[in-house]
């Protein structure tokens, strides 16, 4: 159906896509049990002997499919939430409250029976979590009951470790429900060491290693205090230690995102959570709440229970820790610098590494090994090292890149063996501004914020167009007259007053003073002036554009210039526009548009 189908039959869109989706996810089911055969028939072969002619061909085919099954799953759930503002009852078909940036993590058709072997764990956790693994892997995987309270809890946490992503941040690796369990859960890599002092007891680490996993768990929650986020449960049962001899911070379910929109009194209940862990709890957190304080006031006692007192830079770090006053604690980026890490600052003075970037004279192409406090670790498993100078060359590609791929990175930047070879989180900001130079961070910033603006002009697009269909749904319920106001109200908005690029139509806001504009979705080059496509290169039309006043410079100009100028093309378009409308529908135009067309009717 195409959209004016789709705005004037309204229930049967719901209802197309409701079994769009349905459909897909069955489809996806098929496809993933189609590339299990596969597996098991090459498998078997390889076991017995006998030619592998055909079936690892058929293995990749059945893999390509399953791999387009799954996006058409993600596209007919996104087209649900596309109609939930409209529809909200569809949101039962993908569980209300899922938040949109989680669509890409969540497996419709995925079970806890999936899982070939499942244990459950003995953790110090809320939810019952279980030891599962298919032939992909080892996996966590966490279960919420199917209540509003524990779907919440539930999504809470997923949107929040999606939104923290960090090298020292467990990784969320899938979100799905199971009806016959009446349970929702969140999938994470399984850390086989277990929690910080499980990894103590058994392994007997050195003095330095335990230095080296609270630093780990420090930077993490450096970032997240950077963020906003308040974890309000830090201890070391939430500090996993992986194969790879990595920590992570985990279990976020109590935490507290201060950029949320949320309400003064839930912030407030969340922050009092009884669930504390009282041998963590910061004097003022019962009456104050969790704030990034108490966080650090819990990682003293962490620090105490994990590394020996000596006496010395234990006691003063763990003293600065605990401080009574709040405002005298060591907030975490200020403890990354204390005295007790000199230790681990002098390894890491003489721990050396191989770049796998090879592209700079600090590590002479990759024929020198580099000092570890020269250069960035991912935090992918292999843990690939790139010095600064080839890290700096990195970045500032990545911020030129095409809109498309930053799109799918959502503007971060990765280990360069990402996504072939190494699995990693996206590097920290914080640790991109210490390694690479002011002028390249400086473009990296911008290269965001122009990503975060294009995400917004689409949120806006979407919200528009979700309006503009309830309208049309309304236009079949009206007279011809109040039809034709609707429509032409409809058209002024869209495709007069909104900014658009002349080709894909998208809708823009920005200005940065060239009249040679570019669009960021489809890199068409248009005037600024007058709006036109100007092909290859818009430069020469605008500086002979018949509609620029006298006196503009050849290219650039202010934005209230800008402003202007579309202004100007505003009042043009508008008055063609009203001047083939009859008498009538003309003023309950300018009447129900009167607030939005101020300064452009004469």
């Amino acid at each position: 159906m195409d959209e004016v189908e789709v705005g004037l039959q309204p229930e049967r869109s719901k209802d197309l896509a409701i079994a769009a989706l349905q459909a897909a996810a069955a489809a996806s089911l098929e496809a993933r049990y189609a590339v299990e055969d596969a597996e098991r028939d090459l498998r078997r072969a390889r076991q017995r002997g006998h030619g592998l002619e055909g079936l690892e061909g058929s293995l990749k085919a059945v893999r390509a499919t399953a791999h387009t099954a799954d996006q058409e799953v993600l596209d007919a759930t996104a087209t649900l939430v596309y109609l939930a503002p409209i529809f909200p009852e569809v949101a039962v078909a993908f569980r209300a409250g899922l938040p949109k940036d989680l669509l890409t993590l969540w497996v419709p058709e995925r079970t806890l029976g999936h899982f070939s072997n499942r244990e459950l764990l003995r953790v110090q956790s809320r939810n019952r979590v279980y030891r599962a693994s298919n032939s992909t892997g080892v996996f966590a995987v966490k279960e919420f009951a199917i209540s509003p309270d524990s779907l919440r809890t539930c999504w809470h946490e997923a949107a929040m470790l999606r939104r923290a992503r960090h090298p020292h941040i467990i990784e969320l690796v899938a979100a799905f429900e199971d009806v016959d369990a009446n349970a929702f859960y969140l999938q994470f890599p399984f850390y086989e060491h277990g929690s910080i002092d499980q990894w103590c007891l058994a392994e007997k680490p050195s003095e330095m290693d335990r230095r080296r996993m609270i630093y780990e768990a420090l930077q993490a929650l450096a970032h997240l205090h950077s963020l906003g986020i308040t974890h309000a449960d830090v201890k070391p049962a939430n500090i996993l230690i992986g194969g790879d001899g990595h920590a992570r911070l985990a279990d976020f379910d109590v935490s507290i995102d201060g950029t949320a929109r949320t309400c003064r009194e839930r912030l407030r209940r969340t922050a009092t959570h009884i669930d504390f862990t009282l041998a963590f709890v910061a004097p003022e957190l019962f009456k104050e709440g969790a704030s990034p304080a108490t966080d650090m006031f819990a990682f003293g006692t962490t620090v105490a229970t994990i590394i020996k007192p000596d006496g010395g830079s234990q006691a003063d770090f763990v003293n600065m820790l605990q401080q009574p006053k709040p405002s005298d604690r060591l907030t975490a980026s200020l403890a990354m610098k204390h005295a007790f890490f000199q230790p681990l600052f002098e390894w890491q003075q003489e721990e050396v590494h191989f770049c796998c970037i090879m592209s700079s004279e600090m590590c002479q192409y990759g024929t020198k090994d580099v000092n570890l406090d020269s250069g960035l670790l991912c935090g992918g498993s292999a843990a690939h090292f790139a010095c600064n100078e080839c890290m700096d060359k990195h970045v500032a590609a990545a911020a030129i890149d095409e809109m498309r791929r930053k799109r799918e990175r959502e503007g971060r930047v990765y280990c360069p063996n990402y996504p072939r070879e190494c699995n990693c989180a996206p590097y920290p900001d914080s640790c991109l501004a210490r390694a690479i130079t002011a002028k390249v961070f400086d473009e990296y910033t911008r290269a965001c914020i122009a990503l975060l603006e294009e995400q917004k002009v689409q949120e806006l697009e979407i919200e528009m167009r979700a309006r503009l269909d309830a309208e049309i749904w309304r236009l079949t319920e009206l007279d011809e007259e109040q039809r034709a106001v609707l429509t032409a109200c409809r058209h002024i908005r869209e495709e007069i007053l909104t900014l658009r690029c002349p080709r894909c139509a998208q809708a823009f806001l920005d200005f940065e003073g060239c009249f040679a504009l570019k669009c960021s979705r489809c890199e068409c080059v248009f005037c600024g002036w007058c709006l036109t496509d100007c092909g290859p290169d818009s430069h020469e039309h605008v500086r002979t554009c018949n509609l620029k006043p006298n006196g503009a410079d050849l290219y650039f100009g202010t934005f209230e210039d800008f402003e202007d100028a579309m202004r100007r093309r505003q009042r043009q378009l508008l008055a063609q526009y009203l001047s083939k409308l009859d008498e009538t529908t003309k003023k309950a135009v300018k009447s129900e548009l009167h607030a939005e067309l101020k300064g452009l009717l004469p």
